[in-house]
């Protein structure tokens, strides 16, 4: 294990690539105690001056290192991880006073992690003459990037304000552009800029994902969109940049074949958009990689084929197009050690990026003016075509605007009908839609709804690894209720039974249904069994409260009141991938069954010896 020296204020910043070890393969639940403890493990020596780069796997990875204080003073550092992209990062600290722990990562709470920040930052302290042994324990559904540096607390704080400020006039530039250009397409009305808007935009936020401005400041509380959103925003600047050269270099008039081949580009971004909340990352890695790069050098080609055959735009798109992929390069060379992590190499791309988008900007001005002048040589040149047909033309003129106006008229009546009839069956489609998921007697969704939604909350606590729990609900002796009180004072059992479920549901995302008869589930996401139990506890002593007024024919008063009880059971776990919804639905039915046979009103919760394999 590579001992790393000491570094004190002024030094700056310690690279760490090439002084790890990292392990892989220790199994999905390992533990501080199994990799310190177990001295066979296959540790290894990341021997590349590049970031630690691993492949997608299962198992969490483990990275190790060792670092000493020489000095005769207390020493203060800040081990950052500049990928803000790792959903969860656990940082322990051995030392001869023990271990020290901190949490990280897109999935840890800002509120549990050492210091809010766009990187991942762990501080720590060393006593003179004191060993530390660094691990990071990494989990990951990705390839894992570790770009890992040593700082004084001092040096990087220092540094960073710079990095702040550097940023925030990137990101100040950027919303510039995008802004100015709006009011030029929409004094132009040039789709070309509308194009170059988006893509700007969307250029923005890519940036802001990878230097994790984003994840800090403008989705921090976005769970779902963290976890995927890398592809989506990667996905979209590769979309917008697809419309936009083909706008800009106007390729299905310059050039058909090259215009095929764009769409065909286009096509494959736009997919990548929309299936990223469905796909893993490692597939989508594997091939939005080399597509990306396929993408960058068809646009810089196909700009450069153009320039060579005379377009001038083309020649100013060749030149910014190559600002941004000499900054990617410079990045991603960084990145693997080719060339030393620098604040410049480190953020090239981003340095790229905004050139490219004020040399694009200045282009569009070109194209304009040059589209301007075209224009007017055209129109004196039609102005004397005019004056040779204008006699003529004034005779067609009238009959032309005759028949023109009635076709607008008959236009504008058919469209009003057409819209009419489309939106009333509109209306009753999400009418008719929302009937069938629609218990009729409670009002509160129907087993059709469920389905659907139960589905969709399975894949989520899947991939945030949180449990989902499911609670069944079953009226005790409702045959009997019918029996003895009428049907009509059942349906108002089962209608207060919902309406008391529901007020105990705080979470939006809760989901509450009628699963037939007498029986509603109740399916709580991001919950465990113990929390659920003690909700399920409190709905049944609110049902068991609940007094249902009988009435006798011909009386105006109540004759009587009707109450009744709930049995209850509880079933969860976190679901493992592509896991059968009926799996906890039979186990959460199996505890409403023990809670009958147990005799009723009460609640079962389903135990770890009775979960299914």
């Amino acid at each position: 294990m590579a001992v790393v020296p000491v570094i004190d204020r002024g030094q700056g910043v310690f690279e760490l690539d090439g002084r790890v070890s990292f392990l892989t393969g220790a199994g999905q639940d390992s533990s501080l105690d199994l990799v310190v403890g177990q001295m066979d493990l296959p540790w290894q020596q990341h021997e590349s001056e590049g970031a630690l780069s691993l492949r997608y796997q299962q198992d969490p990875a483990w990275v190790r290192l060792q670092i000493v204080n020489e000095q005769a003073v207390m020493a203060d550092y800040v081990l950052e991880v500049a990928w803000p992209l790792i959903p969860k990062l656990d940082f322990y600290l051995l030392t001869d006073e023990g271990v020290r722990h901190q949490m990280g990562g897109q999935l840890v709470d800002e509120s549990l992690q050492p210091l809010a920040h766009r990187t991942e930052l762990f501080p720590f302290q060393l006593a003179p003459g004191q060993t530390g042994t660094v691990y990071l324990k990494v989990v990951s559904d990705g390839t894992i990037l570790l770009p890992l540096s040593l700082w004084s607390q001092a040096d990087f704080f220092e540094y960073d304000s710079s990095i702040d400020l550097l940023l925030g006039l990137f990101f100040g530039a950027m919303l510039v552009m995008a802004l100015y250009n709006v009011s030029l397409a929409v004094l132009t009305r040039d789709a070309a800029y509308l194009s170059y808007v988006l893509y700007v935009l969307a250029l923005a936020a890519f940036q802001a994902n990878v230097t994790g401005i984003g994840g800090l400041y403008i989705w921090p509380d976005w769970l779902e969109f963290k976890l995927m959103s890398y592809g989506i925003t990667s996905g979209l600047g590769f979309t917008t940049a697809t419309i936009f050269t083909i706008q800009f270099l106007e390729l299905r008039r310059n050039s058909p074949w090259l215009y095929r081949i764009s769409l065909a580009i286009l096509v494959f971004w736009v997919a990548v958009v929309l299936l990223t909340p469905f796909l893993s990352k490692s597939l989508m890695g594997a091939v939005g990689f080399p597509m990306g790069l396929l993408s960058c050098l068809f646009a810089w080609t196909a700009a450069s084929y153009l320039a060579f055959r005379g377009h001038r735009s083309a020649l100013y798109f060749v030149i910014a197009w190559s600002f941004l992929i000499v900054g990617a390069s410079l990045y991603i060379a960084s990145m693997a050690g080719i060339v030393p992590r620098t604040p410049i190499t480190e953020y090239a791309q981003a340095i790229g990026s905004l050139i490219e988008v004020v040399l694009l900007s200045f282009a569009l001005a070109e194209r304009i003016n040059r589209s301007n002048a075209e224009r007017v040589a055209a129109q004196a040149a039609s102005l004397s075509l005019a004056s040779q047909l204008a006699r003529e033309r004034a005779e067609k003129i009238e009959a032309q605007d005759k028949a023109f106006a009635m076709q607008v008229q008959a236009t504008e009546v058919l469209e009003a009908k057409v819209q009419e009839r489309t939106q009333a069956l509109s209306q009753m489609n999400s009418e008719l839609e929302k009937a069938s998921q629609t218990d009729a007697l409670t009002g509160i969704g129907n087993r059709r709804y469920f389905e659907a939604e139960f589905a969709r909350l399975l894949k989520i606590c899947n991939r945030a690894e949180q449990p989902l729990t499911l609670m069944f609900i079953d009226a005790d002796h409702f045959k009997q209720i019918n029996d003895g009180y009428g049907h009509a004072v059942g349906d108002e059992c089962l209608r207060q039974l919902a309406t008391s479920v529901q007020q105990n549901l705080c979470r939006a995302g809760d989901l509450l249904a009628r699963f037939g008869g007498e029986e509603f589930v109740v399916a709580l996401p991001m919950t465990s069994p113990d929390i659920a139990l003690e909700l399920a506890e409190k709905m049944r002593q609110r049902v068991a409260e609940l007094a249902v007024p009988v009435s006798s024919a011909g009386a105006d008063e109540p004759v009587g009141v009707c109450r009744f009880t709930v049995s209850i059971g509880l079933a969860g776990w976190v679901p493992q991938q592509h896991e059968s919804s009926d799996k906890l639905l039979k186990a959460a039915d199996a505890m409403v069954y023990r809670a009958k046979a147990s005799g009723r009103n009460r609640v079962e919760v389903l135990s770890d010896c009775d979960k299914p394999a």
